[in-house]
This record gives C-alpha cells, structure tokens and sequence, in this order.
C-alpha cells in the first residue's frame, strides 16, 4: 500500500507522541513492505531514512491572534499548512492518507470534493475538539485512537465505532543496559544521588512544577529534564525559588537515538501530567529501558502503568503526595522488580510492530 502520513508537526526535531507516531509508525510499515510519506511542515528533521518526507511552508499557531482557545489556533495553523500541502496530497495518488487531529478534519472533506480517493484514517492522539468539527467528520472512513480512554471521548464526540491501537516503542533502540558513566558526569550529577527523569516538550500541562517543588521534601533526588519548551524559563525559576536548583539539570532537546542512555541513567521517570494524556509514549519508552513509573493517573497512562506493579499512579497535584510517593518508591526493595515486569509489560502490549499489524488489519478488513 501507498501510505501518507498528513502532520504538520511531523517534520519537528524535538517531537512528542504524535510526532514519534509518525516518524516510527512509519518506519515499521516500510519494514513490512508498504511506500511510506510523511508530509509535514517545513524545516524537515529526517528522524529516519527509511520513510519519505515532504516538507511545505505554513504559519506557526503563534502567528494567529489569540481567540481564547488554544484550538483555534491550531485550526488555523493547520488551514495554512493545507494550502500548500493539499497539491501534493491530491497527486500522490496515496491509498490510505492518516491524520491525528480534527483539525484536519476540514482538509480532508476539502480534498475529498477535489477527488482524493484515499481512504482516510484518524489516528487520534487528543482531543482538539472545536465548533464545527462535526460537520467535517464524515470526511474519515475509519477511527482509531492509541487508547481506551481517548476512544470514548472520539466516540462520544462524533459517534462512530473507534478501534484502540496502542502505540509502541522500538525495543531494541529502547532496551535496560547500564548507561556511559561519563554521562552523569556530563551532566554534573554526584554518584550518590538517586535520579529521576522526566521527557517531552515543556510546556504548562505536562505538571513538572509539582515534581519541582516536591523535590524539597526527598533531599537526596536528582531531577533530569530531557526536553525544551515555552514552560522551561518558568521551570528554572521556580528551581531556584524553592531551593533546588543544584539537582535540576535541564538538558534540552536530546536525540531520540540517544533518549536511551537517559532513562538507563533514572532510577524512576516522572510523569505528573495535568492536562489530559491520550497516551504516554515517554512512559513507555522509559519502561522499555526497565524503568519503573510515576505518573498521574491520568486518562490513557491508566492503561499503560499497572498501579504497584509497574510502577505508581497517584490521583493527586499535591507536590507533597509526589514527594512522599518519590521517597517510598526510590526506598523500596521492588523497584528493580518492577522496572523488570515494566519491560515485561511492553514487549507484551506496546510495540511498533503489534501497532503495524493492528493497522493493516483494520484497513484491509
């Protein structure tokens, strides 16, 4: 099959689930035989050589005035992307076009009047839901969503039958090994410290402040912060307002090949998300590497952490609940044991080729 990914975040060197969605996802189907694009805005990083990329011009959301609700934006982000994106979509004679979110939704009934023949898969990994989408839903043939929890809002918002593929993790690339000594070196962290870890984009909602300020109450813990965003200047403040600031290291955006070597350093990845999370690919990843979890039990991370066992869900904001939580769990004579049943878990249920096969099932039937 001719397969094209349509994501305008898709080409983004620092890119989160959906991006990693695309770019492994991707990479997975070519291995099993299938043409692959990726169409995405400009500049292009090229994660993988395997897949096809095709890069296009838009106007970055912060371009476009602030209407009240971050979605608008984005609609209009994606409307810009379009305009550009849309002859190459309509020519690339593809069968099956996938996109992520409803605000692509407009583009696809376009195309479908301009005589796009493909069939259209909404992997859905949120739920940017605005005024209007509905009348643009009928444009996508089939629903999938990367949870149980996202599938019902999907099905709810737009009643239509939605199949949950998990998505998954290179478990190979993401494997538990010891990781280069010179690395905590590099970073400036002390042998004697215990290391948590955190990655992603860094913005208000992923909730790294809670796990900030509760780094007052666990003395002896180290914070790592792999990413970059527009929440880190406030996240470096607030380090050093609380008194922490010699045990947060903020390292930027790392390579996804070098993601590894991160979470072998971390003794727990933290996740303390706020906003809703229709996945979890870091949690995932870091248990792929035999690395336990503490997250917020939060939406479609209910159904990745098995509570006590791979790791700790907490129904709380309170940075002293994440403080308490973080000692009981560094403390604990399980945690190896876990972060073992944790790699165990993912081999089982998250990995890029159970996604593939699951995706070229669904479309063929």
């Amino acid at each position: 099959m001719k397969i094209a990914f349509f994501e305008v975040a898709a080409g983004k060197r620092e890119g989160g689930g959906i991006e990693t969605y695309c770019w492994e996802l991707g990479r997975t189907l070519v291995l099993r035989g299938h043409q692959v694009t990726i169409l995405t805005g400009e500049p292009v990083y090229k994660r993988n050589e395997f897949v096809n990329y095709e890069g296009f011009p838009f106007r970055s959301r912060e371009c476009f005035p602030d209407l009240g609700r971050p979605v608008f934006r984005k609609l209009l982000e994606r409307i810009s992307f379009a305009k550009s994106a849309l002859p190459a979509l309509l020519t690339g004679r593809y069968d099956i076009v996938i996109i992520h979110k409803p605000t692509d939704f407009p583009t696809m009934w376009l195309a479908k009047r301009k005589g796009l023949k493909a069939h259209v898969v909404f992997a859905s990994g949120g739920s940017d839901f605005y005024l209007g989408d509905r009348i643009f839903a009928g444009s996508v043939d089939t629903y999938v969503s990367c949870s149980n929890a996202n599938a019902h809002d999907i099905r709810e918002r737009y009643s239509q039958d939605v199949k949950t593929i998990y998505n998954g993790v290179d478990t190979e690339i993401f494997s538990p090994g010891e990781p280069p000594s010179i690395l905590r070196n590099k970073l400036g962290l002390s042998d004697s410290c215990k290391l948590i870890i955190s990655v992603g984009r860094l913005v208000r909602w992923k909730g790294l402040d809670i796990v900030i300020r509760a780094l007052s109450e666990v003395p002896d813990i180290c914070y790592v912060v792999v990413g970059d965003g527009a929440a880190r200047n406030k996240l470096e403040i607030l380090a050093r307002e609380v008194g922490v600031a010699e045990r947060v290291v903020f390292t930027g955006v790392v390579d996804n090949k070098e993601l590894a070597k991160f979470y072998r350093l971390a003794d727990i990845l933290v996740q303390p998300s706020v906003g809703k999370e229709a996945f979890g690919i870091t949690l995932v990843e870091a248990m792929a590497c035999g690395v336990p979890v503490l997250a917020t039990a939060n939406d479609g991370m209910k159904e990745i952490v098995v509570n006590n066992k791979t790791g700790i869900l907490l129904d709380s904001r309170d940075p002293k609940v994440w403080g308490y939580a973080l000692k009981k769990m560094i403390e604990s004579p399980d945690i190896q044991a876990m972060g073992t049943k944790a790699r165990e878990r993912v081999e089982r249920n998250f990995k890029w080729s159970l996604a593939a096969e699951k995706v070229e099932q669904l479309i063929r039937n």
